[in-house]
């Protein structure tokens, strides 16, 4: 008797950590406009940033989307990311410390975009930043 109640505890213990709340674990669904893999997201023609992603998520590219700026902390949800493309949107703003939170970040890329501003603190802590391409704008101090 004493294994098989070996086999239900373990049993149990397997079904409550099947059963744990959906906010301690959400699965990540691949948004429609999106072509997704364990490392990368890929989307074209999108409307806004995928909220929910594996952690281990190094590359998004944002191409032929309708974003029109790159608020405060926009991809702060993604703190793997190295490769970062937000070519081809209707980009016209990067607002203050708009990639915080993406300490390891390599490879920026927003071009081919209607870029018209950003302020001196729009790429603030991007300490790992190696490769920065941006269309010629000018870079303003927003005041508040």
């Amino acid at each position: 008797m004493l294994p098989t109640l070996k086999i239900w505890t373990l049993f149990s213990v397997w079904l409550c950590f099947l059963s744990q709340p959906a906010h301690l674990k959400k699965a990540f669904r691949c948004p429609s406009t999106c072509s997704c893999s364990r490392e990368s997201i890929i989307c074209v023609g999108s409307s806004n940033v995928p909220r929910i992603s594996p952690n281990d998520v190094n590359s998004l590219s944002l191409v032929n989307g309708t974003f029109s700026e790159v608020k405060e902390a926009m991809f702060a949800h993604m703190p793997s990311l190295q490769l970062l493309l937000l070519n081809s949107n209707s980009l016209t703003t990067v607002r203050d410390d708009a990639f915080s939170g993406l300490s390891h970040l390599e490879y920026l890329f927003i071009e081919s975009n209607k870029m018209e501003t950003a302020s001196k603190y729009s790429f603030r802590g991007l300490r790992d930043l190696t490769h920065l391409y941006v269309p010629t704008f000018k870079i303003i101090p927003i005041h508040c």
